[in-house]
């Protein structure tokens, strides 16, 4: 197990089948997946804003450039250091999953990146994983 996914199996839930594996099994994949999840965010440019609202702390998770809004969560109280963490690799495993269906490429004329909001030029976006 590398040190990204001790990190995560150490701080984040799982799930597990268990028709085809044990907890032990699911905790390991849900751990691995969220280390793959949170290197690919890295090496994409995605990047997590934090801030508050009426809610509580919200996360955002926008594409490199800060253009535009792929995933987010927001009701988040008092979180720790690590669990932040963990957000922004679920947000992260999330976001893979609708930006893989789609060309990377042509970002502007992604039909469905129109129900995203979009980043005014210049606004303020944190300038790795972990916020601004």
């Amino acid at each position: 197990m590398t040190r990204q996914e001790q990190f995560f199996y150490d701080n984040a839930g799982y799930s597990f089948n268990p028709a085809t594996e044990t907890p032990e099994q699911g905790k390991r994949r849900c751990a691995a997946e969220l280390a793959k999840a949170e290197q690919d965010a890295l090496n994409e440019g995605w990047r997590c804003r934090w801030g508050r609202d009426d809610d509580g702390e919200y996360c955002e998770m926008w594409t490199s450039g800060g253009t535009w809004l792929l995933e987010s969560l927001s009701g988040i109280e008092d979180p720790t250091p690590e669990y932040r963490r963990v957000v922004e690799a679920e947000l992260a495993l999330q976001a893979a999953g609708t930006v893989t269906r789609y060309d990377r490429e042509d970002v502007d004329s992604r039909e469905w990146m129109a129900g995203y909001r979009h980043m005014p030029s210049g606004a303020p976006v944190g300038d790795r994983m972990g916020g601004a």
